[in-house]
């Protein structure tokens, strides 16, 4: 199998989940503890990447949706 046949079935698995309810109601509690969250001071620094970090992969999972 080619990576891109690879890809192009990991992106039709993952839209099947996302189209799905249970797959909207997985991103939209990922969503509410990633994207959705606003730190409060005091601000760690390791802190503040690791939720950076976090916010990243949501945005790549809702960039392959969007894909579509």
């Amino acid at each position: 199998m080619t990576d891109v046949n690879h890809r192009e079935e990991r992106l039709l698995s993952w839209l099947k989940f996302v189209s799905d309810p249970e797959g909207k109601a997985v991103m939209d509690y990922l969503k509410s503890i990633t994207v959705n969250q606003v730190a409060s001071p005091p601000f760690d620094a390791l802190y503040l990447a690791y939720q950076e970090g976090r916010r990243s992969i949501v945005a790549e999972m809702q960039r392959m949706a969007a894909e579509a």
